[in-house]
């Protein structure tokens, strides 16, 4: 169980604020396995964001989030794929401007041609889902990218 009392807490956007008393309760469970070349990881926060003076949610934080990831390794290839999930929260420190909850899906492939060098293609947002992380501040559809990494070893 995560309690947590913070005094002089400090906000950022949309508008700096100074809150005198937070207060977050809740929960964080994970789990990660492997099984046979299978990567499973999980995690998922329950928590209640609180300034302590007004009762009011904290802005931005989400009361309910949730991550799936899995890939699979086939000799050099890796097959994978995240999911995030966030419940509403608010834009601003009154409550009163509600961001939707949202989720997104993420897929990619990854070749090592190598010990120093390898290939990834990836798409974020496989769903196009259209979603804001803060108002007016839409985040990009489905995106498509093709790397070439070298990370000499």
């Amino acid at each position: 169980m995560i309690k947590k009392r913070i005094q002089g807490f400090i906000t950022t956007l949309p508008a700096v604020e100074n809150v005198p008393k937070v207060r977050i309760d809740g929960w964080t469970i994970a789990y990660q396995t492997e099984l046979g070349g299978l990567n499973l990881k999980t995690s998922l926060d329950l928590l209640n964001p609180r300034n302590v003076s007004n009762d009011l949610l904290l802005n931005r934080r989400a009361k309910t989030q949730l991550s799936l990831d899995a890939s699979y390794q086939m000799g050099a290839w890796t097959l994978g794929s995240n999911l995030q999930s966030l419940s509403k929260r608010y834009d601003d420190s009154k409550n009163t401007v509600e961001l939707a909850a949202y989720t997104t899906a993420d897929m990619y492939v990854n070749y090592q041609v190598n010990k120093d060098w390898a290939v990834k293609a990836k798409v974020n947002n496989l769903m196009d889902k259209a979603y804001e992380t803060a108002l007016g501040y839409n985040q990009a559809g489905r995106s498509y990218y093709l790397s070439l990494n070298y990370s000499p070893k």
